[in-house]
């Protein structure tokens, strides 16, 4: 007796066995679709918790949300984006420090929370992230200091994740 269930399913195997092999990603290429970076993925959850946890307040950087100023050392230095480079050491000693102050100011205020305590934990580790932080800086951060706040970019950027 033939179990139809049983042949759709070998079929199904062999047809996405077939697809891995072939480069099937190629049809990106084709239509000019560029698949989206897992960083971007991740910078846009990052500012979604953003918006969703302060839904009064403009969008924010990620270094405003931890109380630095991209403008200033040592993140105007390019090297902080670089692994082993003294830029990018006091850039992991200036992110952690202020994540620290941020957190405890949260555990010491009159309101403890933990969603908070997650997202200034999550904003600090993807600012220490290199190729994230290439991305932002590169693909983000232009963007949203030129639209000073604006949810338009974000959102359409965001949108095609």
């Amino acid at each position: 007796m033939i179990i139809p269930q049983l042949i759709l399913a070998m079929v199904a195997s062999t047809l996405l066995g077939a697809l891995s092999m072939t480069g099937w990603h190629s049809v990106y290429g084709k239509q000019r679709i560029k698949p989206v970076s897992k960083h971007v993925i991740n910078i846009c959850q990052i500012h979604h918790r953003l918006l969703t946890t302060y839904p009064t307040r403009k969008p924010t950087t990620f270094f405003q949300h931890l109380g630095l100023n991209h403008s200033e050392a040592p993140f105007t230095d390019p090297r902080f984006l670089i692994p082993g480079e003294a830029a990018n050491d006091k850039a992991h000693d200036a992110i952690n420090k202020n994540w620290a102050e941020r957190v405890e100011r949260l555990l010491n205020g009159p309101r403890e929370s933990e969603d908070e305590q997650a997202l200034y934990s999550r904003v600090a580790e993807a600012m220490q992230d290199h190729q994230l932080m290439v991305v932002y800086m590169y693909k983000f951060m232009p963007e949203l200091v030129k639209s000073q706040g604006s949810l338009k970019w974000l959102k359409k950027t965001c949108s095609q994740t």
